[in-house]
């Protein structure tokens, strides 16, 4: 039997159900005459540790190796039930050449070869000290395919592959976030920062 103002678009339903993890059959089966549902609640960066959001930041630096590029990679553990997001992601080509750096999101369980230990990572300290993503770098990085963008840079410039929020992205349990370089014998920054939290159970897969 239809319903007043019957809700007809599931994905909506789906979204606040999901959300806020209620149990039983759609939460909102009809757009309610006097009474809707409101989900404002982000007011600031000073209160992500609110809503359990820990924001971390980290500046790697390369190592020039003749005739190899360079490679850093941000891993999330397939155990760690955490999803991050990426808030910047900047490029800094400290050299005499031109680069073209890509970067590439895909399935993957390996590190690169140097582990950046974070120590300091944290921007508030109300948070989680240390993030659960791993961070690594390395020479003679290969494609782990899954190219998202390339950016054309000049000697001593810098590109973030992050322009605003709308072009945040998540890194879930099991993903790679990888950041290679094109030309050779050179060594780039790369900086970034992300925000992690726990995944709810209704979020999961």
């Amino acid at each position: 039997m239809a319903r007043f103002n019957e809700i007809q678009v599931g994905r909506y339903n789906r979204f606040i159900q999901k959300i806020f993890s209620i149990k039983g059959p759609p939460s909102m089966a009809q757009v309610a005459a006097e009474l809707q549902p409101v989900f404002t609640f982000f007011n600031g960066a000073e209160n992500r540790y609110l809503e359990n959001w820990n924001r971390f930041g980290q500046s790697m630096l390369g190592t020039a190796l003749a005739a190899n590029n360079v490679g850093f990679r941000m891993r999330n553990p397939s155990t760690s039930n955490v999803i991050a997001v990426i808030e910047k992601a900047a490029w800094s080509n400290v050299t005499a050449a031109p680069d073209q750096p890509f970067m590439q999101e895909n399935a993957g369980t390996t590190d690169l070869a140097g582990i950046f230990t974070i120590t300091a990572a944290r921007f508030d300290s109300r948070g989680s000290p240390q993030p659960s993503c791993v961070l690594s770098g390395g020479n003679g990085t290969a494609s782990i395919g899954g190219s998202k963008m390339q950016a054309a840079l000049a000697a001593n410039t810098t590109y973030d592959f992050i322009g605003t929020d709308i072009q945040e992205f998540p890194l879930l349990p099991g993903d790679i976030l990888q950041f290679v370089s094109t030309a050779v014998n050179i060594a780039p920054f790369m900086n970034i920062w992300w925000r992690e939290r726990f995944l709810e159970d209704s979020e999961v897969k």
